[in-house]
């Protein structure tokens, strides 16, 4: 049987035949381990990542401080937090650096920046900060201003434009409740001879389609 094959051959400590012969049989563990001991430590993950278990080939790349390679594995995963953290183990700033910036971490990507050597990047990126800080600044002052002066519709565009979802609806509800409030007005403010009109209006919509 090959589990019992794999074992002698594991006794014997040729653990990369017992390797071989562990993953031929669907041995996933027990292949693992073999090629570790074995110091095979790119096979040990590829038969992880085969198996469906990425977490464990990084580990197992951490494990024998193949940083880079854990790094790449958990960026193509999804894992781009993890993914900066490893290639910052690695000392490969500048792949950290972009990593980062690409999830959106941007404080962690200028500091990466800067150990990189990279300053004119690192500067760069900051002003970008400075920049989001001085625009977000503007659209919280034009939503008081908005807010102040009942324009609740123009709040609402501006709250959207911020990704302050809740708010914009909040303020969506404000418009329509003035705009009822103020057809009501209206409505209460007509002249006599046009509220009559309006009435003999209704009277003949009601005759018309029988209600």
């Amino acid at each position: 049987m090959p589990e019992r094959a794999a074992v002698i051959h594991e006794q014997a400590g040729r653990f990369l035949d017992s390797a071989r012969v562990s993953e031929e049989a669907g041995l996933v563990e027990r292949a693992i381990e073999a090629y570790r001991r074995a110091g095979r430590t790119r096979d040990a993950a590829r038969v992880a990542v085969a198996a469906g278990r990425v977490e464990r080939a990084i580990v197992i790349y951490e494990a024998a401080r193949c940083f880079a390679d854990a790094a790449r594995l958990a960026e193509e995963h999804g894992s781009t937090e993890l993914a900066v953290e490893l290639y910052e183990k690695a000392e490969m700033f500048g792949v950290a650096a972009q990593a980062a910036r690409d999830a959106g971490m941007i404080e962690k990507a200028i500091e990466l920046y800067r150990r990189a050597g990279l300053a004119d990047k690192a500067e760069a990126l900051a002003g970008t900060i400075v920049s989001r800080d001085a625009e977000a600044a503007r659209k919280l002052r034009l939503l008081e201003k908005y807010e102040q002066e009942g324009r609740f519709r123009d709040a609402a565009r501006i709250a959207r434009e911020a990704g302050l979802i809740e708010k914009a609806q909040a303020y969506e509800a404000l418009h329509e409740t003035a705009e009822s409030g103020e057809q009501e007005k209206v409505r209460l403010n007509r002249p006599p001879e046009q509220a009559r009109a309006a009435m003999r209006a209704r009277r003949f919509r009601r005759r018309r389609h029988g209600y």
